[in-house]
């Protein structure tokens, strides 16, 4: 037998309240299964769980309020379950399935359609079966992070975008497989904003704004005779005859800004590669009015070197044998002299 049962004071209860609907009530502004109303702007509706131990102050509750503190007003409403009044007490939430927030179809343990603002630690304890995906291709999907980010395993950062560092663009990562790194900005006047340091943080390569390497080391090359084969002695003739074949040239660079405008002596790609064709590579770049080109030529000083060092011992011998037949000349003029 039911009945009706409207209080319009306190009431108490020493049993259990079971409340059975025949087709069950959908939630609306203005019905439910159970409605609390307050009568007051900014105010709040409450149910609160006390605990026996500590009755004066231990205790759960679910609270809704107009505002975003009671008593304040506008309609920012805020709905807050918590628990008071000790350090651990918890909220728990054990779904047999998934929870979502600010969805109705979640598709894992925990869905969150918004940001998550986290001003301490997020911590998985399995951390090798942990992956942080952030899908999409704009400048809003972004992994910000104040302090460290420590990974055991693989981070893994979508393609054809930038990652911002220190707010700024620092990271690309080409579908192609082309790796970009960008340092400073355009207001960064620093000499060499690029900078490898070792352990005392003190700088071991630096590279400027317009390209050039700086280094505290020497730089080396890999000439060990356990990676070469097929090893013969380089003509020296022919090397002085290449490097005679090879034009000097004095220039400046399109991009003042770059390179600066004063005048530079050094060598063009593309006619070394007339002379020396394994000594110049073909690659792509953007070229001072923007243009993007496949056929940009990069060449190889080194290659350069090694043709000089094989030349300048060529002149040397012509040097010496000339200078066997200067100094028998001079021992023929004595003996004639005398």
């Amino acid at each position: 037998m039911f009945h009706h049962l409207e209080v319009n004071g306190s009431a108490r209860i020493n049993k259990n309240l079971h409340i059975v609907e025949a087709s069950g009530t959908s939630q609306n502004a203005n019905n439910g299964t159970i409605v609390l109303d307050h009568e007051n702007n900014g105010g709040a509706s409450s149910i609160v769980f006390r605990s026996k131990v500590n009755r004066g102050s231990d205790y759960g509750y679910i609270q809704y309020q107009d505002s975003s503190s009671v008593g304040a007003g506008g309609e920012s409403c805020r709905l807050i379950l918590g628990t008071a009044s000790d350090t651990d007490d918890h909220i728990i939430l054990l779904p047999s399935g998934n929870v979502g927030i600010g969805t109705n179809t979640p598709s894992q343990k925990l869905t969150v359609v918004g940001n998550i603002n986290a001003s301490q630690n997020i911590t998985a304890v399995t951390y090798n079966a942990v992956t942080i995906t952030a899908t999409g291709t704009g400048s809003g999907t972004t992994l910000q992070n104040s302090g460290s980010v420590n990974c055991n395993g693989s981070l893994y950062m979508s393609v054809n975008r930038w990652h911002h560092g220190g707010g700024r663009e620092v990271f690309y990562f080409e579908s192609s497989g082309k790796n970009n790194y960008r340092g400073g900005s355009a207001s960064d006047t620093s000499i060499h904003p690029h900078n490898f340091k070792n352990r005392d943080n003190s700088n071991l390569v630096s590279i400027t704004h317009t390209g050039n390497v700086r280094s505290v080391g020497p730089y080396t090359n890999l000439s060990d005779e356990r990676i070469k084969k097929d090893i013969v002695d380089v003509d020296d003739t022919i090397a002085l005859e290449k490097i005679l074949l090879i034009q000097p040239k004095k220039y400046k660079y399109v991009d003042e800004e770059m390179k600066g405008s004063h005048e530079v002596l050094g060598f063009i790609a593309q006619q070394i590669k007339t002379v020396i064709p394994y000594a110049v590579e073909l690659g792509e770049e953007k070229l001072a009015n923007g243009e993007e080109v496949q056929d940009f030529h990069y060449s190889d000083k080194m290659a350069i070197y090694t043709l000089n060092v094989a030349a300048t011992q060529e002149i040397h011998r012509i040097i010496m044998r000339q200078q066997t037949v200067i100094d028998g000349s001079i021992a023929r003029l004595e003996v004639l002299e005398s």
